[in-house]
């Protein structure tokens, strides 16, 4: 029999510990379980099994996202290129009220049109930038997950 309290080995038909004195059960026959072990510094890390499993995966889906990241880039610089239109003619014709209404078409057309020159190189440089903030985040991601594999 062991001690419960110091885990020192006594009589079977002991009482109470010699070593420190506790009151002793008649049934303990197992000494106490010994502390855990803490793992140190030294001791190698063990590759977690779950990331192991799915590097190709991880690996495909950076690529994936780095290469949408180069589309969008390319799609941005495709609708820089795209044509606009071209811009009214005002013209004067001695001030009728039908020459008033030809002139006021051709400003709202060309207002359009700008506006949507504007909107061109918005949508072009948003495109561009997002391409870029895609292609580096996804560049990294595909680095991390080849620094892992090693």
């Amino acid at each position: 029999m062991f001690c419960t309290k110091c885990g020192k080995e006594v009589e079977n038909n002991a009482n109470v510990c010699p070593n420190c004195g506790c009151p002793i059960e008649s049934q303990t026959q197992t000494p106490p379980a010994p502390p855990a072990v803490v793992p140190t510094a030294t001791e190698p890390k063990q590759p977690k099994q779950g990331k192991k499993d799915f590097f190709l995966f991880r690996l495909i889906a950076n690529a994936v996202g780095a290469l949408s990241g180069v589309l969008s880039i390319i799609f941005g610089i495709v609708i820089n290129n795209f044509p606009g239109g071209s811009y009214a003619d005002l013209e004067t014709y001695g001030g009728d009220a039908y020459t008033g209404m030809q002139n006021a078409s051709a400003m709202a057309a060309n207002n359009v049109l700008r506006l949507s020159y504007n909107l061109n190189h918005i949508v072009c440089y948003f495109m561009i930038c997002f391409g870029l903030a895609l292609l580096a985040f996804f560049v990294s991601k595909i680095f991390k997950t080849l620094a892992e594999k090693k």
